[in-house]
């Protein structure tokens, strides 16, 4: 067993030109190996770089004729297969041309961040933001509107001194309509004691109270004016005094401010 296995690569240990074929074979295959692989690349790469010139010739087409999204859309494919600088700048440009402000905007950042800074078209891009991005104008402070004027004291309505007039002209007629009614529960007072009947002097009685009653009111409402009249008569030009009449069920009162 084994033995002519044994034979076998003691013949070739004694002869060693038969080994060399074997040796040669297989450089032979690596070599064979190196040369199909060194070929290949460069045929790929061919490829590529011809995809990418088509690409650019077509986008250049399309933003003559006025396609310029798809124009970008196809330098942004071109910059897809190798990540050239100029074919975003482009896209940038055919963007801002189709009125696709915003995706120009993006377009140019992506190229700034990407491009050399000696390249010249660093400054265009960089000029096209300034002119994308305007600042945002200053916004207008609206002034407070001017304060009213101070009312006239000549303007239409009642002065003070006219309302002091008036509530002097009240409490005359107050006091007169006093008078009268206090003369007229007199009377029937009068006649009240003279009279004998019953119920004549009940009925006298009750008018003469009336009447006295209704002739204080008034008088009230005089002394109640003629001290108004007081307080709104003008002395200086100092603000006038507030004051008001009103009723209560004894008379009137006087409300005033100063």
């Amino acid at each position: 067993m084994g033995g002519p296995n044994v034979m076998s690569a003691l013949t070739r240990l004694r002869h060693p030109s038969k080994v060399l074929p074997m040796w040669r074979c297989l450089g032979l295959r690596v070599l064979v190996a190196l040369v199909v692989s060194g070929v290949s690349y460069p045929c790929w790469a061919d490829d590529l770089d011809r995809r990418i010139e088509d690409l650019a010739a077509q986008a250049h087409a399309d933003y003559l004729t006025g396609e310029y999204e798809l124009a970008a859309r196809r330098l942004l494919q071109a910059y897809g297969l190798r990540p050239l600088p100029k074919l975003l700048f482009n896209a940038a440009k055919a963007y801002e041309k189709a009125e696709e402000q915003d995706k120009a905007i993006e377009q140019y950042r992506l190229f700034l961040t990407q491009a050399d800074l000696g390249d010249t078209l660093v400054v265009k891009a960089r000029q096209a933001l300034e002119r994308l991005t305007p600042e945002d104008p200053p916004r207008e402070v609206s002034e407070p509107p001017p304060p009213a004027p101070a009312p006239s004291r000549n303007a239409a309505g009642p002065t003070p001194r006219g309302r002091a007039l008036a509530a002097w002209g009240l409490t005359a007629a107050a006091f007169g309509g006093g008078v009268v009614l206090g003369t007229l529960a007199l009377s029937k007072h009068e006649a009240f004691e003279q009279a004998t009947d019953i119920g004549e002097r009940i009925e006298l009685r009750d008018a003469a109270q009336r009447r006295a009653l209704l002739a204080d009111i008034s008088w009230t409402v005089a002394a109640a004016a003629a001290v108004a009249g007081i307080l709104l008569w003008p002395d200086d030009d100092s603000a006038p005094a507030e004051v008001s009449l009103r009723a209560v069920p004894t008379g009137a009162s006087v409300v005033g401010r100063w």
